[in-house]
C-alpha cells in the first residue's frame, strides 16, 4: 500500500501556484492551481484531484480518503472495499 502526500507550492517569479502529489521515488506529479479556482477556496477538492490524477497516471485503482496534516499538507490513503 502507498500513501500520497499533497502540498501546495507558492507562486514564484516564473511559475504559478501549484500542487504536488508525491508517493515516493518515481511517483510524483505536479498540477497547476487554476487561477479561476482562487475564488472557490476549497483546498480539499484541489488536493484530492491532484492525488487522484497521480493514481490515474500510475494505474493505481481504489478509493482514496484523506485529511489535512498539521503543517497544511494533505495525506491520502487507499480504503479497502469490503468484499
Amino acid at each position: 500500500m502507498r500513501a500520497i502526500v499533497t502540498r501546495t507550492l507558492p507562486w514564484t517569479n516564473y511559475r504559478p501556484r501549484r500542487i504536488v502529489a508525491d508517493a515516493g521515488p518515481g511517483c510524483r506529479r505536479v498540477q497547476p492551481w487554476d487561477r479561476d479556482d482562487e475564488r472557490s477556496g476549497d483546498d480539499e477538492s484541489r488536493h484530492r484531484e491532484a492525488a487522484e490524477e497521480l493514481c490515474r497516471v500510475m494505474g493505481w485503482p481504489g478509493r482514496l480518503e484523506g485529511g489535512q496534516l498539521p503543517g497544511g499538507d494533505w495525506a491520502w490513503v487507499f480504503v479497502a472495499v469490503p468484499r
